[in-house]
């Protein structure tokens, strides 16, 4: 029961004080989260920023080196004669080409991205390399395809070759193209992507984001970062897109909104901590108020159990003087009132009650069958009209011991000795009316049986009954048996006649009139109504009967039922005990 009260407290305190606590602490996080993801929009948007600030500088850095000789018409000039093997170069073009190779030479020294770069012109099939030769560029070459596909008004353009897109590849590379101003002509450079995203990774901080590179096409160039980026939709990531028109590119600065957790993850340890100290204090919380509860109503029916049974309540340990003026003292006052009330009003209905029933057997027991009365007296005055004084003198003595019997005090007990003397007087007189009609037979089978305290009257009215209804109407001579036995802790009474017996339709009347019992009534139902009012319902008689064979009654009272009576006041209600 505790358990059970236990966990349904425990079930409210969860509802009332931890999924508020929990519903705040969600509330929190998820404030954190949207503040962490417009903070990572805003940093993802100054570091594509940054980004494309980085590429306009590193990259402009090379194309003004790259300035310097495509712009200077001797250098152009002597460029012209060395991609022309069949002409000998002069002193000033040999300075001319001196001058490029340290220029390429810086270059390649100064940006370590830069991989190689080529001098190439409309005219020439040869080209001019950073490694300081001279190739021949094939007729399928990529790079050179590319600069030809340029549009004539385009100056610069990054792109990756289809070649350089092949898993195979040692290193990704990206090709850089500059349109000569003042020839038709070309500079190529071909950059290293993971050297220069190590550039970029020492100039901007990424963080959780990557940066993907496209150009105007939407082909993707360079990831710098997760390359699983590019799979990523708005749903998961925010997007943040700078458009570099010099080299027409695209740089979008992706970052995955799951990472906006990763600012939560510091206050993880705090948040579980705080859960698991709540749902403790709600455990606690419950415990307490349960085994607080059960006390107080241990409590009430401690003192419950001790007003009903009239004994004093002991002073607890601790309790000093009044009630702790709290909910359960409160409740605790109303049920003592209402208890005493409830029994102050029990009291009274069974002293009632009990009045009742006082008066319904003092009534029940001063009745005396006035036909028996009737007869018995004119049998007296005819024996004393014949003559026969004796005769008429022990039948007057007789009926003035019955009299006094039967009139005295209704709630005295009397022993079943007395009640039997009683009855044999009332027999001695059903003879002098009846002559020798019936024989009656007294078998009480122990002697302290005699002792049995019973009311005045128990057995007369059965008797009477079996002689005037049993053996009278069937005009032959009857059998009377009364017979006393004990059964455990009842003492059983007998009563059996050989009289005319009862049908079995109107054996069920006489029994269902018997417990139609009122105050006017005379015989079997004054005896039944006086059992069951002195030893309860239990003591009720039972009747057997077969036509023609004769009928026996049976009841039984409780071998220890004793009458109780007040000596302060005679006006008390007197009750059975029932043992």
């Amino acid at each position: 029961m505790r358990k059970k009260f236990f966990f349904r407290r425990f079930i409210q305190y969860l509802g009332t004080i931890f999924l508020p606590v929990l519903l705040l602490l969600a509330i929190m996080i998820g404030i954190e989260i949207a503040t962490a993801l417009g903070d990572m929009s805003r940093r993802a948007r100054n570091m594509a920023a940054s980004v494309n600030a980085t590429v306009d500088l590193t990259l402009s850095n090379i194309m003004i080196q790259n300035g310097q000789f495509a712009n200077n018409p001797y250098m152009i000039l002597s460029l012209k004669r060395i991609l022309h093997t069949e002409r000998d170069l002069d002193y000033q073009a040999a300075i001319n080409i001196r001058s490029i190779n340290a220029t390429l030479k810086s270059i390649i020294t100064t940006y370590p991205y830069v991989k190689s770069v080529y001098l190439a012109l409309d005219e020439y099939k040869n080209y001019y390399t950073s490694k300081q030769r001279i190739a021949v560029r094939g007729e399928n070459e990529e790079w050179w395809s590319a600069y030809e596909a340029m549009d004539r008004e385009q100056i610069t353009l990054a792109t990756v070759l289809p070649s350089d897109k092949d898993e195979q590849q040692k290193g990704r590379v990206l090709t850089l193209f500059q349109r000569m101003p003042f020839y038709r002509g070309v500079v190529v450079m071909r950059i290293d992507l993971d050297a220069y995203g190590r550039l970029l990774a020492n100039t901007v901080d990424r963080g959780k984001s990557s940066v993907i590179f496209q150009n105007q096409n939407g082909q993707t160039i360079f990831v710098w970062g997760d390359e699983n980026a590019v799979k990523l939709r708005h749903r998961s990531a925010q997007f943040h897109q700078e458009n570099n028109e010099d080299y027409q590119l695209r740089i979008i600065a992706v970052t995955p909104k799951s990472a906006a957790w990763d600012y939560a993850l510091p206050y993880l340890p705090f948040l579980i901590l705080l859960l698991m100290v709540d749902l403790i204090s709600v455990f606690l919380t419950a415990y307490y108020t349960t085994k607080r509860n059960f006390s107080y109503i241990d409590n009430m029916i401690d003192v419950l159990d001790h007003a009903e049974r009239g004994v004093e309540l002991p002073q607890r340990e601790g309790v000093k003087g009044r009630w702790r003026e709290d909910e359960y003292s409160v409740v605790l006052n109303n049920i003592i009132r209402l208890h005493l009330q409830a029994t102050r009003l029990n009291a009274e209905l069974e002293e009632r009650q009990h009045a009742q029933e006082l008066t319904s057997l003092i009534a029940l027991q001063t009745q005396i069958n006035p036909h028996f009365l009737f007869n018995t007296l004119q049998n007296i005055a005819l024996e004393a009209k014949g003559g026969h004084g004796d005769a008429a003198f022990e039948m007057t003595t007789q009926l003035a011991e019955i009299m006094k019997y039967a009139l005295s005090d209704p709630m005295e007990t009397v022993t079943l000795r007395e009640e039997i003397t009683y009855l044999k007087e009332y027999v001695a007189i059903q003879r002098a009316r009846f002559g020798n009609l019936f024989i009656i037979y007294y078998m009480v089978e122990e002697e302290d049986l005699y002792d049995t305290p019973v009311f005045r009257l128990m057995l007369q009215p059965i008797i009477e009954n079996s002689i005037l209804h049993g053996i009278r109407p069937s005009g032959q001579k009857g059998y009377i048996k009364l017979r006393v036995y004990k059964r455990k802790e009842y003492v059983c009474f007998l009563i059996m006649d050989t009289g005319v017996g009862i049908a079995g339709k109107r054996l069920s009347e006489v029994i269902e009139n018997i417990r139609r019992v009122n105050v006017h009534s005379i015989g079997l139902a004054n005896v039944n109504a006086r059992l069951k009012l002195y030893y309860g319902e239990s003591a009720e008689l039972r009747i057997h009967s077969r036509e023609g064979r004769g009928t026996a009654v049976f009841f039984r009272i409780p071998e220890h039922a004793v009458l109780k009576r007040s000596t302060q006041n005679k006006n008390e209600v007197p009750f059975f005990r029932k043992s």
